[in-house]
């Protein structure tokens, strides 16, 4: 499983130049440096081809991504309360033959929801390069309405 993010921008541009782009920032994050003017012009060079209808698109499905990587780190807390709360009440005032299975699967969907919430809440390097390519879809939608390109 992979953070929402990283499947936004495989899809977008492919595995190989995700990979080329997510390696840009890994190496300007390990040098300590904070300009993103490379990636920003390779994904702009790689964007100002495409038609209207293509960055639109693309704009939704990336306000959508946001929108999910938002509702994961919103409802984390919520569903571990749940967890904690459905499995106090199991623990202790359910037959041992009914709660210990019932506990283990809400176990394992839990540490799956915590997992999906880790992997989306520390993909930084995947939120860099998506913010960078928000703005460059802004700009490439900016010169389409003006007529630039």
């Amino acid at each position: 499983m992979s953070g929402v993010f990283k499947k936004l921008l495989r899809k977008e541009f492919g595995t190989i130049k995700y990979e080329s782009y997510f390696q840009t920032v890994q190496e300007n994050l390990r040098v300590r440096k904070t300009d993103s003017a490379v990636l920003y012009e390779a994904l702009y060079e790689e964007l100002k081809q495409r038609d209207k209808e293509v960055i639109l698109g693309m704009n939704e499905r990336l306000n959508e991504a946001m929108l999910l990587a938002f509702r994961i780190s919103k409802t984390y807390g919520f569903a571990f309360a749940i967890y904690l709360a459905t499995f106090f009440t199991l623990a202790f005032l359910a037959a041992g033959q009914i709660a210990i299975p019932v506990l283990l699967v809400i176990s394992v969907f839990f540490l799956i929801k915590t997992y999906e919430y880790i992997v989306n809440r520390f993909s930084h390097i995947d939120t860099y390069i998506t913010l960078i390519y928000k703005s460059v879809l802004e700009r490439v939608m900016v010169d389409l309405e003006s007529g630039k390109t």
